[in-house]
């Protein structure tokens, strides 16, 4: 197997980044471009790819994605700047999980507090009489 079909085949890696050392930054300065929070994360290691994300109409959501080249260095640059201030404003620094994996991990969520709520409607509807 070439090394060029090994990055394609293993999941932990998408274009030669690894996935297993992505960090999600919450609570971004809307003032952050993509070179400053690069910036900001290198002086910990080797950033491969800074991500901020945008609304449609090219305005800054307050979230990115950095990339580091190993998982140790992603660990360090999460201890050191979690809950830290970057450009006036405390940033949250959390391993970032594949989307899908996201989007089914919400979905549990909500259908828990959907069944919480419902079956705590239905304990006052039990008191009141109803």
């Amino acid at each position: 197997m070439h090394e060029s079909e090994n990055t394609v085949t293993n999941s932990k890696f998408k274009e030669g980044v690894n996935r297993n050392a992505r960090l999600i930054v919450r609570n971004i300065s809307f003032k952050a471009t993509e070179d400053s929070l690069r910036e900001h994360f290198s002086q910990y290691g080797d950033v491969e790819e800074v991500k901020l994300l945008k609304k449609p109409d090219g305005r800054l959501v307050g979230c990115g994605f950095v990339h580091f080249t190993h998982v140790p260095v992603a660990n360090k640059a999460i201890a050191a700047t979690n809950k830290k201030p970057f450009l006036g404003r405390p940033i949250y620094v959390a391993w970032a999980v594949a989307k899908d994996k996201y989007v089914a991990n919400s979905n549990h969520i909500g259908q828990k507090q959907r069944n919480i709520s419902i079956s705590s409607n239905e304990d006052k509807s039990e008191k009141k009489g109803y």
